[in-house]
């Protein structure tokens, strides 16, 4: 096995604390302070996380499948559609 000269393990160090502190910066760039009058368009409805036609698909199959036991609340009975 061949061992490292002090040149290659410097360069080394060099190159791994370049992409440290490159990953530091780039990572940093992502934060962002939102100003108060800004808050009133990230809450549109656009912008929820619940309330999405997809989601309110899922939930209808889970009221459906899970309709038996009333794990959701919504229709209960055997899964036939009766109440």
């Amino acid at each position: 096995m061949k061992m490292l000269s002090p040149v290659g393990k410097s360069l080394i160090v060099r190159s791994s604390t370049l992409v440290l502190v490159l990953v530091l910066v780039l990572s940093s760039l992502g934060c962002a302070s939102v100003q108060p009058w800004e808050k009133d368009t990230l809450a549109l409805g656009p912008m929820a996380v619940e309330g999405s036609p997809c989601q309110a698909f899922e939930h209808n199959n889970e009221v459906y499948r899970e309709g038996s036991v009333g794990a959701n609340g919504g229709k209960s009975g055997g899964g036939c559609g009766c109440s």
